[in-house]
């Protein structure tokens, strides 16, 4: 597609009276590849009607037919749209004024509500498209498992961390970690979240810019014995290739691991096998997952618990751990994919989860996941003690 028709295509949206965004197989594209595909035309949602749309098309280069509420747009410059019209807006689409005041400092997010995304390869150049708000939620609702047998195309990234070696130093560590699950009995309870879980919905890989894995094991699908034994799997020594590996997957452990008192369970810990420093290696976050009052979190312990962690919100100095939590229909369900020949489970409802961790995540951008939902712990072992935040 040319500059000209690129310009002749946002302009004409983007003089449209009332909302458009872009949907669904077009929004699949843009994720994984940054642009649009024209080739079989581009499926966009507007909010204006039958009539207001054909006398909006009258006066100008195109050609339109409806019927009901699709019409086929032909915009004479080789590019073809399926037009939804009348198009319903809700909290999927647009940002509330609560979220718009939440994040006010996105210059991308538009005063409607939508995201607002370049697609010229010209810096500086104002050709630009809308995407929903929560985009990954729309998706769900437009397909299950949308996300599957993607094709990706090379997304620009301006950071590159994850070298070739070091995805291949992460394939690897994923394997051995989801060995030491089975043998600890909690590899079905294990899964790709977070960053790994944007990149492989993005990228079909590591993100790019990332600087680690995460892997998250739900709670009520393992045992306090379970998780013990993972512990110890991950710290027997091994050979690999001829190598011998004495500190098994803790050649790169930050942290051992804080504990959920009540019940003795593990909340975080940091490995990895190979040298960051020297050997092209990955350390691999994990993050067990635990349920209450309709959410589950995930925390750091007490190394959340520190003046100025959490903007806005005040922890006590009493309070025994902080955690971040997002509702439990989010995670409704697994499924077995395939990441360079390791078969882990990830989150059915991808498109909600990468929503609510990561606000405008097809965008290249840096930073943990979002602080929505603040959980403080004064007592594990007294719930009267805990205060969502």
């Amino acid at each position: 597609m040319t500059e000209q028709q690129m310009f002749e295509f946002t302009q004409f949206f983007n003089r449209m009276p009332g909302l458009w965004w872009i949907r669904g197989l077009a929004l699949i594209h843009w994720i994984t590849h940054q642009e649009l595909s024209f080739g079989s035309g581009v499926n966009i949602a507007v909010t204006l009607n039958k009539d207001d749309f054909e006398n909006y098309c009258r006066p100008r280069n195109v050609t339109v037919e409806c019927s009901k509420n699709i019409a086929a747009l032909n915009m004479g410059c080789g590019v073809k749209c399926t037009i939804e019209l009348n198009a319903t807006v809700d909290d999927n689409i647009i940002a509330s004024e609560n979220e718009k005041a939440w994040l006010h400092r996105r210059s991308d997010l538009t005063d409607s509500g939508l995201w607002r995304r370049k697609i010229s390869k010209i810096p500086d150049l104002p050709y630009q498209i809308q995407v929903p708000f929560r985009l990954g939620n729309v998706l769900d609702n437009f397909h299950p498992l949308w996300w599957q047998g993607l094709s990706h195309g090379k997304r620009v990234s301006k950071d590159v961390w994850f070298t070739q070696k070091r995805k291949e130093s992460g394939y690897e560590l994923l394997g051995l970690m989801l060995e030491r699950a089975e043998c600890a009995g909690i590899r079905d309870a294990m899964w790709l979240g977070f960053g790994n879980l944007l990149g492989y919905v993005r990228h079909g890989d590591f993100c790019p810019n990332d600087n680690d894995m995460d892997m998250c094991i739900m709670m009520d699908k393992s045992t306090p014995e379970k998780d013990r034994k993972y512990l110890e799997e991950i710290k027997k020594p091994f050979e690999l290739n001829g190598k011998r590996y004495p500190h098994g997957l803790c050649e790169t452990m930050f942290r051992f691991s804080n504990f959920k008192e009540d019940e003795n369970r593990p909340l975080w810990i940091s490995i990895g096998h190979r040298s960051i420093e020297h050997d092209n290696g990955v350390k691999s976050c994990h993050w067990w997952m635990f349920e209450h009052s309709n959410h589950y979190w995930h925390s750091k312990g007490d190394l959340w618990v520190q003046p100025g962690k959490f903007h806005g919100q005040q922890l006590r100095s009493s309070d025994k751990a902080a955690c971040l939590g997002q509702p439990v229909k989010t995670l409704d369900g697994f499924v077995e994919v395939d990441f360079h020949g390791n078969q882990v489970n990830m989150p059915k409802n991808a498109g909600a989860c990468l929503d609510w961790w990561y606000p405008g995540w097809d965008e290249e951008s840096k930073g943990p996941s979002s602080k929505k939902r603040i959980l403080a712990i004064g007592d594990w072992r007294n719930k009267s003690t805990w205060r969502m935040m």
